[in-house]
């Protein structure tokens, strides 16, 4: 039994640092997207994100930026990657209730490997790694 939950432990922390290394990034990219509008015939590039209520848009001119194109995707994709983790983590976290692991167990072993965990009611289990 012992073997499972370990196991468990060592998925857990795997998808807690691969979700810091995400977030990591996504702070690092642009939001929003890139749209196109055609003013007398000519296509001119904007870059729309939102904020709250109020959505910014900034105009790039005629040429379409490809290295800020890049990151928007780049940032599609690690949101996708984001959710994923957040399920796989989900799963963990049910089968550690199964295997009736201790909040304590897993506060110990976050410690053990230097993570830094804020609990925060029953569902929700915020971590950090300190660099």
């Amino acid at each position: 039994m012992s073997v499972v939950k370990n196991t468990l432990q060592e998925n857990y922390i795997f998808f807690l640092r691969e979700l810091s290394r995400i977030e990591h990034e996504l702070a690092n990219l642009p939001k929003g997207s890139i749209s196109v509008k055609k003013i007398g015939g000519i296509s001119y590039y904007y870059h729309q994100w939102r904020e709250g209520k109020k959505v910014n848009t900034v105009s790039l001119g005629r040429k379409a930026p490809v290295d800020l194109i890049n990151k928007i995707k780049r940032r599609k994709t690690l949101e996708t990657q984001k959710k994923e983790v957040f399920g796989n983590i989900n799963i963990i976290v049910k089968a550690i209730d199964t295997q009736a692991v201790t909040v304590k167990e897993i506060l110990r072993l976050f410690s053990q490997h230097k993570i830094n965990a804020l609990l925060i009611g029953s569902y929700c289990l915020s971590a950090y790694r300190e660099a």
